[in-house]
Formats: C-alpha cells, sequence, structure tokens
C-alpha cells in the first residue's frame, strides 16, 4: 500500500470521470449545508481535514459500485473506491458543481463568501461572493463589470480568489 498525496482537484477530477467511486457498503450523503460550509472553511484556512482512504482496485474485483455525484451513473473504469472520507468528498463535489444526484432527488448548495470578513455563508447577504463554480463567473460578469459600483468590488474581483481551493 502506498501513500500518494493529491490535491483536492485531483480527487474531484478523478471522481468526476469515474476512476474513484463509493463500495455500496458505504452509507448515503448525509452533511449538512453547516458542515460542508465548515469544511470548505477549513480548507480555505488550510487547516486539516483529514485523511482520505482509497482502495486501489479494479473493476475485475466485482466489487458493487455507487458513483459520488450521481448513483444512476454507470462506472466502469474505477480504479479506486473510497473507503473513508465519503462525505467531505461528496461535499466538495457538490460545492464546486453546485449540484449532485443522489438517487432520483438532485441536491444543491449555494456556497458564499464574503471577501471583507474572508467568510463562508449559505445565506445571500450582501457583498457576498458564491464561491459554487457557476454562480461565480455570473458575480463578476454582472458586478465587476458595472462602473456604478463601489471600487472595492472592482478590486476585490481582481484579487480575492475562490479558486485557492480548487
Amino acid at each position: 500500500m502506498a501513500l500518494l498525496n493529491k490535491t483536492v482537484n485531483e480527487l474531484l477530477i478523478d471522481i468526476e470521470r469515474g476512476r474513484v467511486a463509493l463500495p455500496d457498503m458505504q452509507r448515503e450523503f448525509i452533511w449538512e449545508n453547516t458542515q460542508i460550509r465548515d469544511l470548505v472553511d477549513s480548507l480555505y484556512k488550510n487547516h486539516p481535514i483529514g485523511m482520505i482512504l482509497l482502495w486501489q482496485t479494479n473493476p475485475d474485483d466485482n466489487v458493487p459500485i455507487t458513483a459520488i455525484d450521481d448513483a444512476t451513473k454507470e462506472i466502469s473504469n474505477y480504479s479506486e473506491l473510497v473507503i473513508d472520507g465519503q462525505q467531505r468528498l461528496t461535499s466538495l463535489l457538490l460545492v464546486k458543481k453546485g449540484y449532485i444526484f443522489k438517487g432520483a432527488k438532485e441536491r444543491t448548495i449555494k456556497l458564499l463568501f464574503n471577501p471583507f470578513e474572508e467568510k463562508f455563508e449559505i445565506e445571500i447577504p450582501p457583498f457576498w461572493i458564491s464561491s459554487t463554480r457557476n454562480k461565480r463567473r455570473q458575480y463578476k460578469s454582472k458586478y465587476c463589470k458595472s462602473k456604478d459600483k463601489r471600487q472595492i468590488i472592482i478590486i476585490l474581483c481582481r484579487s480575492v480568489s475562490i479558486n485557492k481551493i480548487w
């Protein structure tokens, strides 16, 4: 067994490409939005979030599996199964994409970032930047290109990088 170091982004790309899956024995994704917010905040602050334990395997092992982001998605090219870290990985994928499917049910999240306080939140207070990938682009195009907004917002949009996590 080897110890591999992967970035969060590398793990999430592996999940999206079907290289990492869940063995069917794993429990359901149960984390609340506040737990997800706290996880992202810990990553942003470079706090440890624990190790992720993956089992290197292959489809010939005939282990019943489920995709992390969509329980109905077919996966045939997996090489690793999540033994420990499913809640964290699913949460991070949910934040990155803004949505996941668990069976026929869609789960969404709108995680926001306040650049003045460097704080993440689930609600939508004024002057917060969405850290969910699809919404972040809308914020930049709506606010940063507008000349009638405060200069500080333009400066923050150029200098604050939510991509630090991804």
